[in-house]
Protein backbone atom coordinates (compact mmCIF):
# COMPACT_ATOMS: atom_id res chain seq x y z
CA UNK A 1 0.00 0.00 0.00
CA UNK A 2 1.63 3.30 -1.14
CA UNK A 3 1.19 6.32 0.95
CA UNK A 4 -1.85 8.31 -0.69
CA UNK A 5 -3.86 4.94 -0.53
CA UNK A 6 -2.37 5.15 3.57
CA UNK A 7 -3.48 8.37 3.78
CA UNK A 8 -6.92 8.31 1.84
CA UNK A 9 -7.65 5.11 4.81
CA UNK A 10 -6.47 7.38 7.66
CA UNK A 11 -9.29 9.85 6.14
CA UNK A 12 -12.00 7.93 5.93
CA UNK A 13 -11.41 6.58 9.16
CA UNK A 14 -11.23 9.71 10.72
CA UNK A 15 -13.97 10.54 8.72
CA UNK A 16 -16.00 7.67 10.84
CA UNK A 17 -14.41 8.65 13.64
CA UNK A 18 -15.79 12.58 13.76
CA UNK A 19 -19.37 11.13 12.37
CA UNK A 20 -19.68 8.94 15.47
CA UNK A 21 -18.40 11.16 18.16
CA UNK A 22 -20.96 13.65 16.05
CA UNK A 23 -23.59 11.62 16.71
CA UNK A 24 -22.62 10.64 20.67
CA UNK A 25 -22.25 14.25 21.69
CA UNK A 26 -24.88 16.41 19.75
CA UNK A 27 -23.51 19.74 20.76
CA UNK A 28 -19.74 18.66 20.31
CA UNK A 29 -16.95 18.67 22.65
CA UNK A 30 -16.43 22.32 22.49
CA UNK A 31 -12.64 22.99 22.17
CA UNK A 32 -11.36 19.70 21.46
CA UNK A 33 -13.80 19.01 19.39
CA UNK A 34 -12.78 21.95 16.99
CA UNK A 35 -8.92 21.26 16.98
CA UNK A 36 -10.27 17.61 16.04
CA UNK A 37 -11.81 18.99 12.80
CA UNK A 38 -8.90 21.25 12.46
CA UNK A 39 -6.89 17.78 12.29
CA UNK A 40 -9.06 16.25 10.38
CA UNK A 41 -9.02 18.88 7.53
CA UNK A 42 -5.06 19.08 7.82
CA UNK A 43 -4.52 15.29 7.28
CA UNK A 44 -7.50 14.84 4.45
CA UNK A 45 -6.73 17.86 2.51
CA UNK A 46 -3.00 18.27 2.49
CA UNK A 47 -2.26 21.48 4.90
CA UNK A 48 0.62 20.16 6.38
CA UNK A 49 3.79 21.56 7.02
CA UNK A 50 5.96 22.21 4.19
CA UNK A 51 9.30 20.29 3.98
CA UNK A 52 12.00 22.40 5.39
CA UNK A 53 14.29 24.17 3.40
CA UNK A 54 17.54 23.46 1.77
CA UNK A 55 20.87 24.69 3.81
CA UNK A 56 22.69 26.75 1.37
CA UNK A 57 24.82 29.20 1.38
CA UNK A 58 27.23 31.17 -1.21
CA UNK A 59 30.26 29.19 -1.25
CA UNK A 60 28.85 25.63 0.01
CA UNK A 61 29.83 22.29 -1.69
CA UNK A 62 26.69 20.52 -2.64
CA UNK A 63 26.97 17.02 -4.07
CA UNK A 64 23.76 16.63 -6.18
CA UNK A 65 21.90 13.35 -7.19
CA UNK A 66 19.11 13.42 -9.42
CA UNK A 67 17.01 10.44 -10.99
CA UNK A 68 14.89 9.69 -13.84
CA UNK A 69 11.09 8.80 -12.97
CA UNK A 70 10.31 4.99 -12.12
CA UNK A 71 14.33 5.05 -12.79
CA UNK A 72 13.68 5.21 -16.71
CA UNK A 73 16.81 7.08 -18.86
CA UNK A 74 17.04 10.79 -18.52
CA UNK A 75 19.83 10.34 -21.07
CA UNK A 76 19.14 8.28 -24.58
CA UNK A 77 22.31 9.73 -26.59
CA UNK A 78 25.14 12.07 -26.78
CA UNK A 79 23.01 14.80 -27.80
CA UNK A 80 20.93 14.70 -24.44
CA UNK A 81 24.03 14.52 -22.87
CA UNK A 82 25.25 17.30 -25.27
CA UNK A 83 22.53 19.38 -24.14
CA UNK A 84 22.86 18.79 -20.47
CA UNK A 85 26.11 19.32 -19.89
CA UNK A 86 25.38 23.16 -22.79
CA UNK A 87 22.44 23.75 -20.11
CA UNK A 88 24.57 23.62 -17.07
CA UNK A 89 27.63 25.30 -18.43
CA UNK A 90 25.64 28.17 -19.42
CA UNK A 91 23.21 28.55 -16.14
CA UNK A 92 26.69 27.95 -14.23
CA UNK A 93 28.39 31.17 -15.91
CA UNK A 94 24.87 32.92 -15.67
CA UNK A 95 24.99 32.03 -11.49
CA UNK A 96 28.73 32.18 -11.11
CA UNK A 97 28.28 28.31 -9.58
CA UNK A 98 31.14 26.54 -9.92
CA UNK A 99 31.07 22.64 -11.01
CA UNK A 100 34.12 20.58 -9.94
CA UNK A 101 32.57 17.44 -11.62
CA UNK A 102 29.70 15.54 -13.14
CA UNK A 103 28.83 12.00 -13.56
CA UNK A 104 25.50 11.20 -16.21
CA UNK A 105 24.49 7.85 -16.29
CA UNK A 106 21.49 7.09 -18.37
CA UNK A 107 19.05 7.35 -15.82
CA UNK A 108 20.54 9.69 -12.45
CA UNK A 109 23.53 11.65 -12.59
CA UNK A 110 26.12 13.70 -10.12
CA UNK A 111 26.84 16.53 -9.71
CA UNK A 112 29.10 18.47 -7.51
CA UNK A 113 28.36 22.13 -7.30
CA UNK A 114 29.83 25.03 -5.47
CA UNK A 115 27.27 27.62 -4.81
CA UNK A 116 27.97 30.92 -6.18
CA UNK A 117 25.53 34.16 -6.25
CA UNK A 118 21.88 32.72 -6.75
CA UNK A 119 20.71 29.32 -4.04
CA UNK A 120 21.46 25.81 -5.45
CA UNK A 121 17.82 25.36 -5.41
CA UNK A 122 16.95 27.74 -8.47
CA UNK A 123 20.26 27.05 -10.04
CA UNK A 124 18.41 22.99 -10.16
CA UNK A 125 15.14 23.98 -11.24
CA UNK A 126 16.39 26.35 -13.96
CA UNK A 127 18.48 22.90 -15.47
CA UNK A 128 16.31 20.30 -14.46
CA UNK A 129 13.12 22.17 -16.20
CA UNK A 130 14.59 23.81 -19.38
CA UNK A 131 16.04 20.24 -19.71
CA UNK A 132 13.00 18.46 -18.96
CA UNK A 133 11.28 20.32 -21.62
CA UNK A 134 13.78 19.89 -24.19
CA UNK A 135 13.79 16.07 -23.54
CA UNK A 136 10.15 15.37 -23.91
CA UNK A 137 9.78 18.38 -26.52
CA UNK A 138 12.61 16.13 -28.82
CA UNK A 139 11.56 13.12 -27.42
CA UNK A 140 7.99 13.76 -28.68
CA UNK A 141 6.61 12.44 -25.34
CA UNK A 142 5.11 14.84 -22.08
CA UNK A 143 4.86 14.43 -18.54
CA UNK A 144 7.55 14.46 -15.20
CA UNK A 145 11.05 13.48 -16.13
CA UNK A 146 12.58 13.23 -12.47
CA UNK A 147 11.75 11.52 -9.61
CA UNK A 148 11.11 13.40 -6.33
CA UNK A 149 13.34 16.77 -5.60
CA UNK A 150 16.83 16.25 -6.08
CA UNK A 151 19.37 15.16 -3.38
CA UNK A 152 21.84 17.64 -2.41
CA UNK A 153 24.31 16.66 0.58
CA UNK A 154 26.19 19.43 1.90
CA UNK A 155 29.30 18.34 1.59
CA UNK A 156 31.96 21.36 2.93
CA UNK A 157 29.90 20.76 6.27
CA UNK A 158 30.98 17.30 6.32
CA UNK A 159 34.15 16.98 4.98
CA UNK A 160 33.02 15.21 2.31
CA UNK A 161 33.69 17.28 -0.74
CA UNK A 162 35.55 15.68 -3.80
CA UNK A 163 36.09 12.32 -1.98
CA UNK A 164 32.05 11.68 -2.16
CA UNK A 165 32.32 12.68 -5.60
CA UNK A 166 34.79 10.31 -6.36
CA UNK A 167 32.75 7.17 -5.00
CA UNK A 168 30.02 8.17 -6.65
CA UNK A 169 31.59 8.83 -9.72
CA UNK A 170 33.88 5.52 -9.15
CA UNK A 171 30.63 3.60 -8.92
CA UNK A 172 28.98 5.29 -11.92
CA UNK A 173 32.47 3.98 -13.80
CA UNK A 174 31.50 0.38 -12.52
CA UNK A 175 28.13 -0.13 -13.15
CA UNK A 176 28.73 1.57 -17.11
CA UNK A 177 31.27 -0.97 -17.37
CA UNK A 178 29.41 -3.77 -16.64
CA UNK A 179 25.93 -2.73 -18.40
CA UNK A 180 28.70 -1.35 -20.78
CA UNK A 181 27.26 2.23 -21.31
CA UNK A 182 29.24 4.96 -22.73
CA UNK A 183 29.71 7.52 -19.77
CA UNK A 184 29.99 11.29 -19.98
CA UNK A 185 32.32 12.76 -17.84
Amino acid sequence: MNAVSRQKNWCRILKNLMSNIDGLFKGGLGDGHKKMHFYLIDVCYGLSMPRKARIDAPGALHHIICRGIERRKIFDDDIDRDNFLDRLGSISIETSTTCYSWALIPNYFHLLLKTGKVAISTVMRWLLTGYAVSYNRRHRRSGHLFQNRFKSILCKLLGLGQAAVSRAVARAEKISRDRNIKLVN
